[in-house]
């Protein structure tokens, strides 16, 4: 639909980037790293948005983290807060071992396991966990959604993982407003690591891989819509970050 990015005319230079925040309490806790438990819920606040990107030139970094907001907002809206009644806004992580303790301490795999090791400084646990999410959408481009949305709400569920087996974790996140916060640091950028040696016990903060490989889903599905969103969103990767329970 659209501009024929995925009809047999399509161009194949372009990508599709989004972009999430917001805020999270945690609910429960049980065990610690590196066997335990975490479970949060949304709550409205913070620097909530979330923000799909259409850019003819492919040149997002997933390791420093640049270059996710330079095309096209197509969609945008903001993240809704926990409902008990539908279950979205809930989230869980689990750590499942990875890591050995000793009289030294809490030793730990390497944080970047995809390709070469960018963060050798960083160790990680094992863990999975997921994510239900619901957006309000406040804009949604004509020009990509012919039909248009007939619904304002979109639903989709995520998983994430540790250690970083997919993607590389980004050296740097973006805010709402394209300024950028700290993730993993270093890589030639000027933001800090936010982590510390351990990702998921040294914080401040906790870095996933969160894997959007699933499409979205609405109230009132409109086919070519959410084919649209299907096809754009197979096989995205971003780096997730939230804040350290403790």
């Amino acid at each position: 639909g659209g501009l024929n990015l995925n009809g047999p005319t399509a161009a194949t230079n372009y990508e599709w980037t989004y972009l999430a925040g917001f805020q999270e309490i945690v609910t429960s806790n049980t065990g610690s790293v590196p066997n335990g438990t975490s479970t949060f819920k949304t709550v409205a606040g913070g620097d909530n948005f979330f923000k799909i990107y259409y850019d003819a030139t492919p040149d997002s970094s997933n390791l420093t983290g640049d270059n996710f907001d330079d095309g096209i907002v197509i969609l945008e809206g903001t993240i809704l807060p926990f409902d008990i009644v539908t279950g979205n806004g809930a989230s869980s992580f689990n750590t499942t071992g990875g890591c050995t303790v000793s009289s030294a301490g809490l030793a730990c795999g390497n944080f970047n396991a995809f390709g070469t090791n960018n963060y050798p400084l960083i160790d990680s646990p094992t863990g999975n966990g997921s994510s239900i999410l619901a957006i309000d959408v406040s804009f949604a481009d004509p020009a990509f959604f012919l039909a248009g949305l007939d619904v304002l709400f979109l639903d989709f569920d995520t998983q994430q993982n540790l250690p970083y087996g997919q993607q590389n974790p980004s050296a740097c996140f973006t805010d709402s407003l394209g300024g950028q916060v700290n993730g993993a640091g270093g890589q030639g950028t000027t933001c800090t690591n936010s982590v510390g040696p351990i990702n998921g016990s040294s914080g401040p903060n906790v870095m996933f891989l969160t894997d959007g490989s699933a499409a979205f889903t609405a109230a009132v599905p409109e086919p070519a819509t959410l084919a649209l969103l299907g096809l754009g969103l197979v096989g995205l990767g971003l780096s997730r970050r939230r804040k350290n329970p403790a």
